[in-house]
């Protein structure tokens, strides 16, 4: 299970998004938090919050987001896709 907080800036508001699936997928962790935060970014687009903070579990993901380092493997090319949806936001950030 993998699973992301999500702070509004604005309201205070904390919004926990747990969630469990099961897939024919062999996932490894980065992966699966990966998922979750995307799915953290969905779920504040929805909401339209402009000012949150984004927590994981996996600190090699928040990192990536956070240093914006090159990397070449398919999942920092995914992390490098999922940065993009953070220009929705007015003031955002990744943290572990």
């Amino acid at each position: 299970m993998a699973r992301v907080w999500v702070s509004s800036l604005e309201t205070q508001m904390v919004v926990l998004s747990g969630k469990t699936s099961f897939t024919n997928k062999v996932f490894n962790f980065k992966w699966a938090e990966l998922d979750a935060l995307i799915k953290g970014f969905w779920l504040v687009q929805l909401l339209n919050i402009d000012k949150v903070i984004f927590e994981t579990d996996c600190a090699s993901v928040a990192n990536c987001f956070k240093h914006h380092k090159e990397d070449i493997t398919i999942l920092g090319h995914c992390i490098k896709e999922a940065r993009k949806m953070l220009d929705f936001f007015v003031l955002d950030d990744v943290k572990w």
